[in-house]
């Protein structure tokens, strides 16, 4: 499953005012938070931060490993059956 085509962050951190923080969602766009924490067995999430500078790119890496962190610590109200027993992440630049 690919998760839009744009994607967006959003954390009540401000660390700028880039387009990544925006309040509201366009079309095509997702919360990387949300959808990690409804993750299925097989799902396959592509989050593209070749484009962002190198601070920005670590900001939603270190989002994306909270949130898996958060699903797998329990801290996400769902039946640990319902969580895969892996999640993978690939960095490639």
């Amino acid at each position: 499953m690919l998760v839009g085509e744009n994607f967006i962050v959003y954390s009540k951190k401000r660390l700028d005012k880039s387009s990544i923080f925006a309040n509201r969602l366009g079309e095509g766009e997702v919360r990387l938070q949300e959808q990690i924490k409804n993750i299925q067995k097989n799902d396959i999430y592509v989050i593209d931060v070749a484009k962002l500078d190198e601070e920005t790119q670590g900001f939603v890496f270190g989002d994306v490993m909270r949130a898996v962190y958060d699903l797998k610590l329990g801290q996400i109200e769902r039946e640990e059956s319902d969580i895969p027993s892996k999640i993978i992440i690939l960095l490639m630049s």
